[in-house]
């Protein structure tokens, strides 16, 4: 997709000048299903220049996506990309250049950023390159949330991912870029869900909506628009959550099992009091809109703290520091100076140092009367994604939840999700045009609730290959879903058994095998969570 900095900015540039190339049109069609979407992404370029030349660019995925097709079409022929070992991929691709033919790689530069080589490209040649991927949708309040990002934010890098050879992390992450942008975005999805839709709702842009074919075409109000921040969906379904499975046969015959529970509200639930520990970012990234919004959640969640409550304010850029020197009663002399001290917040402590600034917050000594609760507010806009996340790892015995808001045009993602599940909390996404009020009170929800311990998956009648995410954290009236991998037959059943203030519970689903017909999406997605718990 595209680059931005602080306006749009192209992703595709020719690798030998790092001239920019500019795009001629990028098209999107989704098909939005439940809880999961398909996307197919359309670009086409053509080059401009005198010369044979090879066109690179960069481009997100959501966070919870899985890449599974690849197909370039020019001068009449179609190439469809095949899966290849990293090294065996960039072998094929210089060895196809090398003897004068057209070749196409894509190669995963970070966990949810991407890059497209296409190489050979002739004088006044076109070239359309199509992607497609499936992605699970996340919860936001009783809606979906389906989020299409097209922006890569500039991010900050710390100093050691500005030294050393090249390609550095730095440079990775913030590709060459164009300050002017010729082209921008067609949208066109088609919503459906098997519980009804109530309500479609866009914050990020304004849209057209009308029925068909049993579901609602969704369109965007202008044909074309700029690719400035992500474009955000909420679909309300008619009901709520409830209990179910899926099962689908992959192309390899193995079958795949979904499982999506919804622990109910539970009357073990004890309201104890908590240490909540704001930590704020406050670097140069967070200026106009992603601070006013942060500041609005913490104001919130100021007026809901019970005087059994402590807390502290932590801000952080370049530096950390505590707005009240240590954590507090929440009683309301507290809260009062608090919120004095966020309404004075501003975005100028420089970089977006969070690496310390988590560090910091890990290691201050634990109130042994209360559970601590750690809520973030970033954009997430950083570079040292994995040594933020194994420090959250090493850290996790001193029994810290952390919850994650991700604020801004084009947040972070996979950041903000990632340290939510190993901090086994959870994150919201909040994109500029919503409230962020109702974000902040579910986290809040949340972290009233007790930690459930001692969970497992248990399937009944077959055991799997492998099951994802093998680390679960639950809430209640949440749906959660867990993926088994079958060989030798299909589970009767499963079950998620837990633990809450020593009392054992065990939810169970049936499995119901019948004639399992192929879903790719589905086994791809099985796929993708295990990838990604390997990767955790």
């Amino acid at each position: 997709m595209s680059v931005a900095t602080k306006e749009t900015a192209s992703g595709i540039f020719v690798a030998s000048s790092q001239k920019p190339l500019p795009l001629m049109g990028v098209k999107v069609l989704a098909e939005i299903r439940g809880f999961s979407s398909q996307v197919t992404l359309h670009q086409r370029f053509r080059n401009a220049e005198e010369v044979l030349i090879e066109a690179v660019y960069v481009f997100p995925l959501p966070e919870a996506s899985a890449l599974f097709a690849l197909t370039v079409e020019t001068n009449g022929r179609r190439i469809t990309g095949q899966v290849q070992e990293r090294e065996q991929a960039f072998a094929t691709y210089d060895d196809a250049i090398r003897d004068g033919h057209g070749a196409v790689l894509v190669d995963r530069e970070r966990p949810n950023v991407f890059t497209v080589s296409v190489g050979n490209v002739l004088p006044g040649q076109e070239v359309t390159v199509e992607l497609r991927w499936v992605a699970e949708l996340e919860r936001s309040g009783e809606a979906v949330r389906f989020v299409l990002p097209t922006t890569v934010a500039p991010r900050y890098a710390p100093l050691e991912d500005r030294l050393g050879v090249s390609p550095t992390p730095a440079e990775q992450v913030n590709p060459p870029m164009s300050l002017d942008v010729p082209y921008g975005l067609e949208f066109t999805a088609w919503v459906s869900h098997p519980h009804g839709v109530r309500e479609i709702a866009c914050p990020s842009h304004q849209v057209r909506v009308k029925p068909e074919d049993g579901g609602f075409r969704v369109q965007l109000a202008s044909p074309v628009v700029t690719m400035d921040r992500d474009l955000v969906l909420l679909v309300t379904p008619q009901k709520l959550w409830e209990p179910f499975t899926r099962v689908a046969k992959g192309e390899d015959g193995d079958r795949f099992v979904a499982a999506t529970f919804v622990p109910p509200v539970s009357d073990l639930a004890k309201k104890e009091p908590r240490e909540f520990l704001f930590l704020v970012d406050c670097s140069g990234s967070m200026e106009g809109h992603s601070l006013e919004h942060a500041k609005q959640a913490l104001l919130a969640a100021l007026d809901e703290l019970t005087e059994a409550d402590t807390f502290d304010i932590l801000v952080f850029g370049s530096t950390v520091g505590s707005l009240l020197g240590a954590s507090r009663p929440a009683d309301e002399l507290w809260r009062a100076k608090a919120r004095e001290a966020v309404r004075a917040l501003e975005a100028n402590l420089g970089g977006t140092e969070l690496l310390p600034a988590l560090e910091f917050l890990l290691n201050r000594p634990l109130d042994p009367t209360r559970q601590r609760v750690a809520i973030v507010l970033t954009d997430g806009e950083i570079s040292n994604e994995q040594a933020i996340l194994e420090l959250l790892r090493s850290k996790r015995e001193r029994e810290t939840r952390v919850f994650m808001v991700g604020v801004g045009y084009g947040p972070n993602e996979f950041l903000i999700r990632s340290l939510a599940r190993v901090g086994l909390g959870a994150a919201e996404l909040v994109h500029p045009n919503e409230p962020i009020s109702p974000a902040i009170m579910r986290h809040l929800q949340r972290a009233r609730q007790p930690l459930w311990t001692d969970l497992e998956v248990c399937w009944q009648g077959s055991d799997p290959e492998w099951q994802a995410p093998e680390e679960l954290a639950i809430f209640a009236g949440e749906p959660i879903t867990v993926y088994g991998c079958f060989r030798d037959g299909l589970p009767s059943s499963v079950e998620l058994r837990a633990t809450c203030n020593g009392e054992a519970v065990t939810w169970a689903l049936p499995v119901v095998a019948g004639e399992a017909g192929e879903d790719p999406s589905l086994a791809i997605l099985a796929a993708r969570a295990a990838v990604r718990t390997w990767e955790e």
